[in-house]
Parts: structure tokens; sequence; C-alpha cells
């Protein structure tokens, strides 16, 4: 008989006085809870209820065994919720939503890591490039730049950090010529985030060895359109970075 249901009947005849108690609050016969108490006592070599035909008393000698099978069986029903519980958290839908310029190798090297110790969830992956709002239910957790999140009462973490670069085709460069100082992109059309644009105006800040230059360059979307070209076109001009 399974050592773990012997000490579960002792416990349960003893806390309910009663082996037909005992056995409904078990879901077993009367007489699987006199066996399984009988073998235990064959066991510890002590006799551990006074039985009579309406009752079941603890004896002296079984106080401490009885605490120490209470305790064990609180550990292992502990232990079982814990277990319960990881399989919860372990479990379920998971729906994540991702600016594209953060699809790269190593998200998708993140997302089947994350896929290998939780096989259990099921990720749903919105790519978005507007504004995200994590309060309205279609998504639980994002993966984007800071200023496409509406709340500011969500919990951020910093996953990276990355620096802007202003870029050029070839053929733009070769045309309006290659700006030197940040003061040379007055003259130039730029296409520009509007997170780094000065809050109500189209003055742009950037770093130029050190000090702080304010550049207000000309807006066209026809000539912006022109420096939309693939990544790879693309070279770099005035190594500055704007101020975020």
């Amino acid at each position: 008989m399974d050592q773990l249901y012997m000490l579960r009947a002792f416990v349960a005849a003893t806390q309910h006085k009663s082996f037909g108690k005992a056995a409904a609050s078990l879901g077993v016969t009367m007489g699987s809870i006199s066996k399984a108490i009988a073998k235990l006592e064959v066991a510890v070599q002590t006799r551990l209820l006074h039985r009579t035909t309406w009752s079941a008393t603890l004896t002296e000698e079984a106080q401490t065994s009885y605490l120490s099978c209470c305790r064990l069986l609180q550990e292992l029903y502990e232990a079982n919720r814990r277990i319960m519980q990881q399989r919860e958290v372990d479990s379920g839908n998971l729906r994540l939503v991702v600016h594209p310029m953060l699809v790269n190798g190593t998200f998708l090297r993140l997302m089947s890591d994350y896929q290998a110790i939780a096989p259990n969830v099921h990720l749903t992956v919105t790519v978005r490039v507007h504004v995200v709002n994590l309060y309205d239910g279609r998504y639980d957790i994002a993966n984007v730049p800071p200023h496409l999140v509406e709340q500011s009462a969500v919990i951020r973490r910093t996953l990276s950090k990355t620096s802007s670069v202003l870029v050029a085709s070839p053929s733009y460069l070769s045309k309006y010529g290659i700006p030197v100082r940040a003061e040379d992109l007055s003259r130039h059309f730029l296409l520009i985030a509007a997170q780094l644009r000065q809050r109500d105006s189209n003055f742009m800040d950037l770093f130029e060895d050190g000090p702080l230059v304010r550049v207000l360059p000309w807006h066209r979307w026809t000539a912006a359109r022109r420096i939309c070209q693939p990544p790879r076109s693309l070279v770099p001009v005035l190594q500055r970075y704007p101020k975020r």
C-alpha cells in the first residue's frame, strides 16, 4: 500500500475522529482507511489511534507523529500548488506587438528561445508602426520605441539602445552636394522623424563636436522621397547624432 496514502488516512481519521468521515473526505471506503492505519501502525511499531465503534482518537504516543505527518502533507500540498501555478504561468496566449524596425535576427532568436522554455504558450506577434495602447486589451506586451507607447504608467524595460544617423542616397548627394557641417543641412531636403523635431516646430537639434546646433532644413515630401531608398543603397552623412 502507498505510504503516502497511509499518512493521509491517519491524518484524516485523526482530524475527523472517525473512520467513516475520514473515508468520505478521501473518497474511499471505511475498510480502506482501517487497513491503511493498521499497516502504518505495524510500520512504526506504535499504536496510533484508540478505536471505538463510533470514534477514533489519537494516542499519546502518536502526538509527535501526527504533527510530523501534518507538516509533511502540507509541504507536499504547497509543492504541488507551486507546480500547478507554474504550469498556468507557462501556458495560455501571449499577444506581442513589435515595431518593424525591431524585427531582425536578434528578435527572431529571442522568440525561438522563449518558445523553447515556454512551449505551451501560444505566441501571437503583430507588427505595427503606430502608437500602441496596452490598456485596450489587444496586446499584452510591446517591443517598440518608448515614444510609441501611449500610457506613462506601464512597466517599461530598456532592452537596447541605438543611435540615429543621417543617411542619403548616392544619387541625391551627387545632385545636391554632400553636407560638411550641421548648418549645411538647412539647404537640403530632410525626412525627419516626428520625435526628433522640437515641439510645435520643424527645428531639429544636432550635436556637432559637442556644441548643440539647431537646424531648420527644407521640408518637402517629394524631395524626401528621393532618400527613401533600400538601406543598402544609403550612405551616412555628417557623423553626428540627433538629440533625443
